[in-house]
């Protein structure tokens, strides 16, 4: 189920510290440079097993967004 953000609007629910990632993840999609990362990095991917690269994307940029972690490196302690 994909649900479209359509306005946003004050709230006072309590919101998680990730709550602007949907947003953020949107902003990625509207400004094209999803589609740039899968025009240039698509058929790296041997496999349709697995995440496709603008999965992947999208998760490096948020996890460096929401300040989970600054370093790259910080993908081989999710394991």
């Amino acid at each position: 189920m994909k649900t479209k953000i359509n306005k946003i609007e004050v709230t006072s629910d309590l919101l998680t510290s990730r709550g602007g990632l949907t947003l953020f993840c949107r902003y990625l999609e509207m400004i094209g440079i999803l589609d740039i990362l899968q025009n240039t990095f698509g058929n790296i991917r041997k496999s349709s097993k697995g995440l496709p690269i603008i999965s992947l994307f999208k998760q490096i940029f948020s996890y460096l967004y929401d300040g989970t972690s600054r370093h790259i490196i910080f993908f081989n302690h999710l394991k």
